[in-house]
């Protein structure tokens, strides 16, 4: 698993969520008989190939006009009707091949690993899709590539036009470059002046980082010491 959709935007989960596979051997990989565990299990029934060194998508509603704009007509996917669903806050995606030996796992959850509405959350493309890089929620971070479609909010109304942000069945966008010794976090304090030459508190200060890859606005925001 590389990239996941679990909290979209405007759209109702239980039609815009998704996630993605990358197949890293050099031969065409039919996962018909996987079976996939999220809270509960389903099993891929019928042909779904993943190409050689390419991707493919695991759609919640594979309805284009409901879920965002996402066809399998068009994109490498494969709709599992709502068999499972993305927590919020955190989960467990496992994958089993038909021996049903486990082949890709990720537990994320919504503290180490990045968390926002309306971005998908990518592995780091400089990282390699191991099931060690994919456990360590450092190695993620939000997409900045966007996509628009037509779905169905959370009353179940039609929306047009939602902007959502991720790169199904493509590369995953660039992680942004957290200095060295830098905690991960949205928002981390990197610098602090807390004794100017003259002791006043003018000349007190601290600076913030953005590691997250989209711009914050702290408007509201409660600063404490």
């Amino acid at each position: 698993v590389t990239e996941f959709m679990k909290d979209p935007a405007v759209i109702n989960d239980n039609f815009g969520e998704w996630f993605e596979v990358k197949h890293t051997t050099g031969a065409p990989l039919d996962m018909n008989g996987y079976t996939v565990t999220c809270g509960a299990p389903f099993t891929v029934t019928g042909s779904f190939v993943i190409p050689a060194g390419g991707y493919g998508v695991f759609l919640r509603n594979g309805n284009p006009v409901e879920n965002g704009g996402l066809d399998p007509m068009v994109i490498n996917a494969y709709d599992y009707a709502g068999a499972i669903g993305l927590g919020n806050t955190g989960q467990t995606i496992e994958i089993f091949n038909a021996s049903i030996m486990k082949i890709s796992s990720i537990v994320y959850d919504s503290v180490v690993f990045p968390d926002t509405n309306g971005r998908s959350i990518i592995l780091d493309p400089t990282v390699a899709p191991t099931l060690t890089n994919s456990l360590d929620g450092n190695n993620w971070c939000f997409s900045t590539t966007s996509y628009t479609g037509d779905g169905l909010d959370d009353t179940n109304l039609p929306v047009t036009n939602v902007t959502q942000y991720g790169t199904p069945v493509a590369a995953n966008d660039s992680c942004p470059i957290i200095p060295s010794g830098v905690p991960t976090g949205e928002l981390v304090v990197t610098e602090v002046m807390n004794d100017g030459l003259d002791e006043t508190n003018e000349q007190i200060w601290f600076e913030l980082y953005n590691s997250s890859g989209i711009t914050i606005d702290i408007d509201g925001y409660i600063l404490t010491d």
